[in-house]
């Protein structure tokens, strides 16, 4: 899979509807996010750096609050 930018993932991840789907959105949302902090360190300015803080914090509630409305979805975090 090519490399996306991480922001087109987590856009997919918090539009995505259909709960059997989520984790998978949520998880490849996750690992974009990781593979760019794991970048040149010196690349991220201030203002991506508090898009990625903000967007893991909407993606912990997607999980949280759509998650709950399906049943044995578990997304790990960490």
């Amino acid at each position: 899979m090519p490399a996306q930018n991480w922001r087109d993932v987590y856009k997919l991840a918090l539009l995505e509807l259909d709960i059997s789907n989520l984790p998978g959105r949520v998880e490849a949302a996750l690992q974009a996010i990781q593979q760019r902090l794991r970048q040149k360190k010196e690349a991220l300015n201030q203002k991506e750096r508090e898009e990625i803080s903000d967007a893991l914090r909407a993606l912990v509630e997607v999980v949280r609050r759509r998650g709950a409305q399906g049943q044995g979805h578990h997304v790990d975090m960490e």
